[in-house]
């Protein structure tokens, strides 16, 4: 330890060649070293600033390029959706859209041939040309929609069958082929509850021969809801009872058909309805 620190002295040798000669610089205060340690830190926390800003911004760019992205496809998808619904309606919203273009187009005609400066007998030709092409669109959407009621009448018949169909479960004892394995049908409550109501919905969707048949139609419809105490079931329930009160008063059929066409959608919906 002595010969880092003894100097050297007239009574005593010091051997000097392992000495470094260390040169002295200049004095730092400790405030100057407080400063720069101040200065570096604040650089370091603008660098890191800068990174997060920078990345913030970045993220921010991409988000609003997807939100711009996603907007785009969405306003594609509804207008392939609209175009779709013009093109193959499916839906009595669907066909009403185009009645309702149908006419509009009709009133733009009739004033584009009203404001032209025709003759009369000019107009007049004009006007029957433009009645025959309307009687033919509406004949093509009647059509469309008198094919798409029977499409979703058999869609609808093969899925209520789905659901009335009994169950197949493999017994043994030779009650079918194969060594002696075969197949039963199992009929559960909830499918004869299904087969019910397929059988009660029919006979609803039926244009019925008489008031009688019509009345034994709707007292079995209200014994299949009435012990449902839910909102389509007690729905469902008012519309079989303003129709007996429709059939008491003796009202003519055709003035009840919006009413047996509303029975009939809500009966289905409640059939698909699994509280039901």
């Amino acid at each position: 330890h002595n010969c880092y620190t003894q100097m050297e002295i007239r009574d005593y040798h010091m051997d000097g060649r392992i000495d470094r000669h260390m040169p002295v610089g200049d004095y730092v205060h400790s405030d100057e070293i407080m400063r720069t340690r101040h200065m570096a830190a604040t650089k370091i926390q603008a660098r890191a600033r800068c990174h997060l800003v920078r990345n913030a911004s970045h993220r921010r760019r991409e988000e609003r390029v997807r939100l711009k992205w996603e907007e785009q496809d969405e306003k594609e998808r509804l207008e392939r959706a609209e175009l779709e619904r013009r093109i193959n309606p499916k839906i009595s919203a669907d066909f009403a859209i185009l009645r309702e273009e149908l006419a509009q187009w009709h009133a733009s005609e009739v004033d584009r041939i009203n404001e032209a400066d025709h003759s009369p007998a000019i107009r007049r030709a004009f006007l029957a040309d433009l009645l025959s092409k309307e009687v033919l669109i509406i004949r093509a959407i009647e059509k469309r929609q008198a094919r798409t009621a029977r499409s979703e009448g058999k869609r609808t018949e093969r899925e209520l069958g789905q659901l009335a169909k009994p169950l197949k479960w493999r017994v043994r004892g030779g009650l079918g082929t194969g060594a002696g394995q075969g197949f039963v049908d199992v009929r559960t409550p909830e499918i004869d509850q299904a087969y019910r109501l397929n059988k009660v919905y029919f006979n609803l969707v039926r244009d019925p021969t008489n008031r009688k048949d019509r009345v034994d139609v709707l007292y079995q419809a209200m014994d299949e809801v009435e012990m449902a105490d839910f909102g389509p079931a007690r729905e469902v329930a008012d519309l079989i009872d303003r129709e007996m009160d429709l059939i008491s008063r003796h009202r003519e059929k055709k003035s009840m058909t919006g009413l047996r066409i509303r029975l009939q959608n809500l009966f289905l919906q409640l059939i698909k309805t699994p509280l039901f």
